[in-house]
């Protein structure tokens, strides 16, 4: 394993801790990031391609943490488990960005086609650029972006999502590959239907994947012939098995190599869903999760978290006064005496003398 560090670890004072959680958790625009502590990017490589293109992958890791976070890279080779990946690791600075050139041959060390898992102690945004280099020109590439997903986003069974900007037509202008990684460890059962765009089904076909295998193939794969539409929609429904998948597509023009990527629609959080978990510090316990509900800290309430920036005297208690919190003295009794009587009841006799 390697190791390199340049730049950033999210701790969330209990104020906070809510609202910010809440905050890495809604999806940002198309193209944005997505933080999280198990990324996956989809589509990674190092290698020769269709036509001559010969394929790199650059990949950022933004650390938004207020100390430095060690991440994991582990590289899923396409077309089978991977219980065992190659592995890297890489130190990010507090609120600083690793910038990694040809991440499979340079910082992995390996070649060859997959998909890429960071994971991390604590949220990271991960971000790729897959491209075709011809030549020694970096300047002279033709690349597309692909985002790294939280697997929280995966779908499971009864599940399901689609991807558009599918085109594979007849002018042979651009060809469309789409595949997906499994991201628990599990086998997982899938359809793929391709529509024609006033809906039509033109092509389905069923796949299995075993833990963590990443798949990618080319539309033809769907049995509805080699350039079946020039505007499609795959419909991506997981049928069986305990896995859960993320899936993509790509359009790539046929004479320049220049790609496009087409994430899959995410699913959308339901009325009463929102957090998975909240990563916060040692005065709140519990995850947030319903098994490990959120709740205060043995000691976590200390007077500076109270409403009064005043010190407490010796024997005195905090009172509200109707307005606010005020350090008083608390009235005795003068103390030091005995019991002069007691009023009894029934069951008793005498009065304490």
């Amino acid at each position: 394993m390697t190791e390199r560090k340049t730049t950033e670890r999210l701790w969330i004072s209990t104020p906070l801790a809510l609202l910010l959680a809440a905050a890495l958790l809604v999806p940002a625009s198309a193209g944005a990031g997505f933080a999280g502590t198990d990324v996956y990017v989809a589509s990674v490589g190092h290698g020769s391609g269709v036509g001559g293109s010969q394929w790199r992958t650059t990949l950022w890791i933004y650390n938004p943490n207020d100390t430095a976070v060690t991440c994991t890279l582990a590289f899923l080779l396409r077309n089978q488990a991977n219980p065992s990946p190659a592995t890297a690791t890489v130190t990010v600075d507090a609120h600083g960005v690793v910038r990694l050139e040809d991440v499979i041959a340079t910082t992995l060390h390996t070649s060859g086609y997959g998909a890429l898992r960071v994971t991390a102690p604590h949220p990271v945004v991960v971000a790729s650029r897959i491209y075709n280099q011809p030549g020694d020109d970096v300047a002279d590439t033709q690349g597309q972006f692909f985002a790294g997903l939280p697997s929280d986003y995966a779908i499971g069974v009864g599940e399901s999502t689609d991807l558009v900007g599918v085109g594979q037509g007849s002018d042979g202008s651009f060809r469309y590959n789409f595949g997906f990684v499994e991201v628990t460890g599990q086998q997982v059962q899938l359809r793929v239907t391709l529509h024609d765009e006033d809906g039509t089904v033109l092509g389905t076909k069923d796949y299995t994947l075993e833990g963590r295998e990443p798949v990618q193939v080319n539309l033809s794969d769907l049995g509805a012939g080699s350039t079946p539409t020039a505007n499609g929609r795959l419909h991506v429904e997981v049928t069986g098995g305990a896995g859960k998948v993320l899936a993509f597509g790509s359009g790539i023009a046929n004479v320049s190599q220049d790609p496009s990527t087409f994430e899959m629609t995410l699913k959308q959080l339901a009325a009463g869903d929102g957090l998975t978990r909240v990563h916060h510090d040692a005065t709140l316990t519990g995850d947030g999760t319903a098994a490990s509900p959120l709740g205060l800290a043995d000691g976590a309430v200390t007077a500076g978290k109270l409403a009064t920036a005043d010190t407490p005297n010796a024997g005195e208690a905090l009172v509200y006064t109707g307005s606010g919190l005020e350090w008083q003295q608390v009235a005795g009794g003068g103390g030091g005496g005995d019991i002069t009587a007691v009023h009894a009841g029934e069951g008793l006799t005498g009065g304490g003398d």
